[in-house]
């Protein structure tokens, strides 16, 4: 039997329509902050401090010793022990990297093939909304996140072409009943608006396909800590739109499988190239196996 539980230790396939594990506690998405940092911020062994910028990692030879941070006592360094772990985001770690050269690793940690901060990708956003003439199941929009999500295209089969993450849009059905209660509408009318038509939507995450020159750089001017600023360079794949297409014509059959009609000119829609899930930013090696150890494959 699947169940939440199972699946959260890893005994079942992250795949199909049910349970998925997400960042979430009460019904609300968790950040880090919440989920891992406050639960163990009395533990001997962990120093949090904010207000921190990361500048650099310290690196001695062919090793990361540190890491260079400022504060508002000013720059200073710490010292690891055992090993230094960036994680600063698809954005921030290439550019940390990049700055953390040596006579080693002249163009920053393992990036002697200039690919650190390229083959940059993210998630457009694709949706496919659908009408039916009554809500007679009295569906209302949900807090936050969709409960309803699949992965039935999230699997091998697809990925060559650019899998796709399916999920019920939270806030649709969109029927506010407090504000019709405070417009002064009776329980009938507002009955009857509950009941008319119903409209959801389905949206999708789709993967794109790295592209060389889609990368994050070091630009021009500096931030308020003196870092230089990020330099973007985007452009999408030449297929995106015909695949984008094909996608949402699956994501069409799939609404109107589920008994609604869809308006091919106003219910199909591709988002803005806003960097969703943006990653795959930190390659070192020609091939994605090599390490940036490998010297003799440099």
């Amino acid at each position: 039997m699947i169940t939440l539980k199972s699946i959260q230790e890893g005994k079942e396939p992250d795949q199909g329509v049910g349970y998925l594990q997400v960042n979430q506690k009460g019904g609300q998405r968790c950040a880090a902050a919440d989920a891992g940092l406050r639960p163990a911020k009395s533990r001997k062994n962990l120093t949090i401090k904010t207000g921190a910028q990361a500048l650099k990692g310290v690196v001695e030879n062919q090793r990361a010793i540190g890491v260079s941070s400022a504060t508002d006592g000013g720059a200073q360094i710490v010292r690891a022990r055992n090993e230094v772990i960036l994680s600063a985001g698809s954005i921030g770690t290439p550019q940390l990297l990049m700055l953390s050269g040596s006579r080693f690793w002249e163009k920053g940690i393992g990036n002697d093939q200039d690919l650190v901060g390229r083959y940059a990708v993210s998630h457009p956003v694709l949706a496919v909304a659908g009408t039916k003439p009554k809500n007679e199941e009295r569906w209302i929009q949900e807090f936050d996140f969709p409960s309803l999500m699949s992965r039935t295209y999230d699997t091998e089969q697809y990925q060559q072409n650019g899998k796709i993450f399916l999920m019920k849009f939270a806030g649709l059905p969109n029927v506010d009943i407090a504000k019709h209660m405070i417009a002064g509408k009776s329980r009938s009318q507002i009955d009857d608006i509950v009941t008319g038509p119903r409209q959801v939507q389905l949206s999708a995450f789709m993967e794109e396909t790295g592209q060389y020159a889609n990368r994050f750089s070091l630009g021009e001017g500096t931030t308020r800590f003196g870092l230089p600023r990020t330099k973007i360079d985007f452009t999408l794949p030449p297929d995106f739109q015909e695949r984008a297409n094909k996608n949402l014509d699956l994501m069409e059959a799939v609404i109107r499988q589920m008994g609604y009609t869809v308006d091919k000119k106003t219910d199909r829609k591709i988002g803005d190239q806003d960097g969703h899930h943006t990653s795959a930013t930190c390659r070192m090696g020609k091939a994605a196996c090599w390490s940036s150890s490998a010297r003799g494959r440099r």
